[in-house]
């Protein structure tokens, strides 16, 4: 998790320079810098030196020069605060101050570490602490210990536990907010290096919490980005823009620092991932006008002219610029082929699930016509039966039991025709009935259900029928498709389920609702469906009605049809 570590890093440094200053009250300094306003507080520090040059006030006079140092370091000119910070430790020094000593001296050892100049800043830490420990005080000495500590997590020595241990032991002993923010500040820093996400985000909410109650945006806006860091690296951008999102407006007047511009970068990664890669852009751009080196080369003993320094500066940022912006042409191109082979590929199976869908209405479509033909067959053929071949049998019947009449003696091949007929008759009947049923007919569809329930009722398989009383004659078409529908389904039940209960519910509200239930072995539903099935769910989508089965393996079966009303 670089991107924490980095913001662990500059949050350990960002204000501890005050520890041991906290009674003090806030001046315009104080605020500049607080609500991010570098150019103002640096004006205000300049008015401030001017002000004291002459005096003999050394404590003094190296505070303004520590407040100016941190400001150019704000600004990036990381070259310029060294400057400053080393006029105030030779005035310091030759005037024999060793308190204003230890404070600058801790002073420059940040500016080291934020040039990654490790072993120079650990020197002027120790030098800073012996200082503390000569004079005996101790709020100085708690600030050199919690800056050793800064160092180690920098280096990730071994120490660092150490100096965490004695640093947040000294914070706590305080019981103030800004102790107990710095305190879990830095535990947020040392669990992150260890790796313990979990610690480490615990430690940034409280962070949060205890920012809030200083009412500090300059920490609050720290701390913020410390929270919005985890979410980043967890690939959670929505809530690590909600963070970044209340940090920017704490700082409203910030639009010069180099933090800043390391948050529009981290920002506008944040907004390219979320798609929004307009604002993505701007937010880059802004980051590249605000970047400079913070990591450059040791400070080189003789100090170059200033506007020279200024000129070479900008030359090279509009040189890192125009190539920032090249390799984000690059990579929008690239982003672009990519959204275009996947647009071209989503359109490609899109026309492939569009003639998918064609293929399957027509086959349905093809089933509902066949299926209807085979009903209009189904009445032809039972009319056939009802009105031809039975009113045959019946006259054969009548003509032989006539002639049977006038007879002496019967026959016993008579007596065997006639049943022959009579059997015949029976038998067209029956099939007459079954290819169209006379309850259904006569008496509607919930008879008509209701007596193939107590029809397929046996010892070993029970059929329970019910509805809501609300069933009503319905077109005959529609009747005759929903009972042979349903009589299928319940022969299914019958023949497959190995069932001992099986319920039909009828339910007419918004359209006729069909639930068939059993407690038998179930199935896959996973698998393809049978020709069976497949011409149930054809003939009900033909109906404008849907299908829903649930069933598992050992749980029984579950089926609802649902059409709307004729």
């Amino acid at each position: 998790m670089k991107l924490v570590k980095l913001y662990g890093a500059i949050l350990l440094f960002s204000g501890s320079f005050s520890l041991f200053g906290q009674a003090a009250s806030k001046d315009s300094f104080a605020i500049y810098f607080d609500h991010s306003d570098y150019l103002k507080a640096l004006k205000y520090t300049d008015r401030q030196y001017s002000k004291y040059e002459k005096t003999d006030d050394i404590p003094r006079k190296g505070r303004i020069l520590i407040r100016q140092s941190e400001v150019y370091q704000k600004l990036g000119d990381t070259q310029k605060a060294m400057e400053v910070i080393y006029k105030g430790l030779k005035m310091a020094r030759d005037a024999d101050d060793l308190p204003t000593q230890a404070i600058i001296l801790q002073q420059i050892g940040k500016l080291l570490i934020n040039r990654l100049e490790f072993r120079m800043a650990g020197k002027r830490f120790h030098e800073a602490l012996s200082i503390a420990r000569r004079i005996r005080d101790k709020n100085l000495e708690a600030d050199c210990i919690q800056s050793l500590f800064a160092l180690h997590h920098g280096t990730e020595s071994d120490s660092m536990a150490y100096y965490l241990k004695k640093t947040n032991a000294l914070l706590k002993a305080k019981k103030t907010d800004f102790a107990y923010y710095t305190a879990h500040k830095n535990s947020l820093a040392y669990e992150t290096i260890r790796g313990d996400t979990l610690s480490a985000e615990r430690y940034a909410d409280s962070s949060i919490l205890y920012a809030r109650k200083l009412n500090s945006a300059h920490l609050l806006s720290l701390a913020l980005s410390n929270r919005a860091a985890f979410f980043y690296f967890r690939k959670d951008f929505q809530n690590a823009k909600r963070y970044y999102d209340e940090m920017f407006r704490l700082r409203p007047g910030d639009t010069v620092s180099t933090i800043i511009g390391d948050y529009y970068y981290t920002y506008s990664g944040i907004l390219a991932n979320l798609g929004d890669y307009k604002q993505a852009y701007a937010f880059a751009e802004k980051s590249i006008d605000l970047q400079e080196d913070t990591f450059g080369e040791e400070v080189n003993s003789a100090v170059r002219d200033i506007e020279e320094r200024y000129a070479v500066q900008r030359e090279n940022q509009k040189r890192d610029r125009e190539r920032l912006v090249y390799l984000i042409v690059i990579a929008v191109f690239f982003i672009s082929l990519i959204l275009f082979y996947f647009f071209y590929q989503n359109n490609k199976l899109k026309q492939k699930n569009k003639l998918v869908l064609i293929e399957r209405e027509t086959q349905q479509k093809l089933l509902s016509v066949t299926l209807d033909a085979r009903e209009v067959e189904r009445k032809e053929i039972a009319a056939v039966l009802h009105d031809n071949i039975s009113a045959l049998l019946s006259s054969a019947g009548l003509q032989l039991m006539a002639f049977s009449s006038v007879q002496a003696n019967t026959s016993e091949e008579i007596l065997k025709t006639r049943n022959i007929l009579k059997e015949a008759h029976d038998k067209v009947r029956d099939l007459s009935h079954e290819l169209v049923p006379t309850l259904l007919s006569k008496f509607g569809l919930a008879y008509a259900l209701e007596d193939i329930c107590e029809k397929y009722s046996t010892p070993h398989l029970q059929f329970q029928y019910s509805d809501n009383g609300k069933i009503e004659r319905y077109p005959e078409d529609f009747e005759t498709r929903i009972y042979f529908i349903t009589s299928e389904l319940l022969n299914n039940v019958l023949k497959h389920s190995k069932a001992a209960l099986a319920k039909l519910d009828l339910n007419a509200e918004d359209g006729l609702n069909v639930s068939i239930e059993d407690d038998g072995q179930g199935f896959d539903t996973s698998k393809p469906d049978g020709f069976g099935l497949t011409q149930i769910k054809a003939r009900i989508a033909s109906m404008h009605g849907n299908v829903k089965i649930s069933s598992k393996l050992g749980t029984g079966t579950t089926i609802t049809i649902w059409v709307p009303f004729p």
